[in-house]
């Protein structure tokens, strides 16, 4: 794959800026900024070390759905006060996090941490996100929580795509089997090359 360049009008690298302001909630009203880059909640990626790490960085990381809630409460914590100690707001790097909570799990973990740290959102995973089920988790996430953002996935056509977002999430998790270490679609032949996805799913999002 290569990349056509177009005409830009910076005149040096220097002045390229990759972080994004994401608004949400009602009339957009509250946002956080971080750049659109966000490790995925498995257990070898969205642990609370990297997460910790990278959100430091101005990148997001998705926890992977199984992390306690002692240990969300400890890294929160800790996140508040580095950011405080590096002189900025204490919720700057927290706002980069995402709990995960599957389809079949409550909301309590949410819930808990809402009341306690200046979270942005959460993540609602499941590996297969063409069950209905998923749509209807999405719209009672929307109804519970109307000032949070809202991420869903995976998926990786434009349909799901564009259910989700009607059902009310903010963001939709792109990819199934395109990793090199995933093995989905060795095992059940389901899958999609990344690239084509982005492409389809982000323009039916927007």
């Amino acid at each position: 794959m290569l990349i056509q360049p177009k005409r830009s009008t910076i005149s040096s690298r220097k002045e390229v800026d990759i972080y994004r302001t994401f608004k949400f909630g009602k009339d957009l009203q509250k946002s956080f900024t971080a750049i659109p880059i966000m490790a995925a909640n498995m257990g070898t990626t969205g642990t609370p070390k990297m997460a910790e790490a990278l959100s430091k960085l101005g990148y997001m990381c998705a926890l992977e759905k199984h992390t306690s809630l002692a240990d969300l409460q400890a890294l929160l914590e800790k996140l508040q006060r580095d950011a405080a100690a590096d002189g900025k707001l204490a919720c700057t790097y927290a706002q980069r996090v995402f709990p995960t909570i599957g389809i079949n799990d409550s909301f309590d973990t949410v819930l808990a941490l809402s009341k306690s740290f200046l979270i942005s959102g959460f993540v609602i995973d499941i590996a297969n996100g063409y069950m209905m089920k998923l749509v209807e988790k999405v719209k009672e996430a929307r109804k519970l929580f109307p000032e949070m953002f809202i991420i869903v996935g995976n998926v990786v056509t434009a349909d799901m795509t564009t259910d989700l977002v009607l059902a009310g999430a903010d963001c939709v998790k792109i990819g199934i089997g395109s990793g090199s270490s995933c093995l989905t679609r060795m095992k059940t032949g389901v899958g999609r090359p990344q690239l084509s996805t982005i492409i389809e799913c982000a323009d039916a999002a927007h």
